[in-house]
C-alpha cells in the first residue's frame, strides 16, 4: 500500500515531477488542491468552536450535504416544467420534437466525447489541478454565454 503522508492523493502528473503544471509549460502553477482544502478547513475551524476532532466536521459535512441535496432537488424538480415551456415558447410547438431530438443527441455525443478528451489531456501530461481549473472555466463560460447572447 502506498503512503500519502507527503504526497497528494492524486499522485503526480505524468512527466511533471510533482509541480502540478504538466512539467513542460512555463508560467504560473495552478493552486494546489490540498492547500486550498486545508485553508478552507482552517477558516471554518476559526469560526466554529470545538477541538481538532470530534463531531464538528461530521456535522458541517452533513449540513453541506443537506444544502446540496435540497438545491439539487429543487433544480431537478423545476427543470422539466420550465424547459418544456421555454422550448415551446422559443422554437414553437411545431418544431419542438426536432429541437428536443437535436439537443438530446448533442448531449449524448458530448458526454461520449469528454472521456476521450480528458484521457488525452492526462496522456500529454496535464495534472488534475489544471483539468479542474479548465473545467470550471468551461462551466463559467457556458453559463455566461446565454446571458450575453440574447435570443432573437
Amino acid at each position: 500500500m502506498s503512503d500519502f503522508r507527503n504526497q497528494s492523493p492524486w499522485g503526480t502528473p505524468p512527466g511533471g515531477g510533482g509541480s502540478g503544471n504538466g512539467g513542460f509549460r512555463k508560467g504560473p502553477t495552478p493552486p494546489n488542491i490540498d492547500e486550498v482544502i486545508s485553508k478552507l478547513q482552517s477558516i471554518i475551524n476559526r469560526f466554529l468552536g470545538g477541538g481538532k476532532g470530534g463531531a464538528k466536521p461530521i456535522i458541517i459535512g452533513l449540513i453541506i450535504l443537506l444544502i446540496v441535496w435540497t438545491l439539487s432537488g429543487l433544480n431537478h424538480g423545476l427543470t422539466a416544467p420550465f424547459i418544456g415551456a421555454l422550448w415551446a415558447e422559443i422554437y414553437g410547438v411545431e418544431s419542438l420534437g426536432t429541437v428536443k431530438a437535436l439537443l438530446h443527441a448533442g448531449g449524448v455525443f458530448v458526454s461520449a466525447l469528454s472521456p476521450l478528451i480528458f484521457g488525452y489531456l492526462i496522456d500529454i501530461g496535464f495534472g488534475i489541478s489544471i483539468m479542474v481549473v479548465m473545467s470550471i472555466l468551461i462551466i463559467i463560460v457556458s453559463t455566461l454565454l446565454p446571458i450575453y447572447n440574447k435570443l432573437p
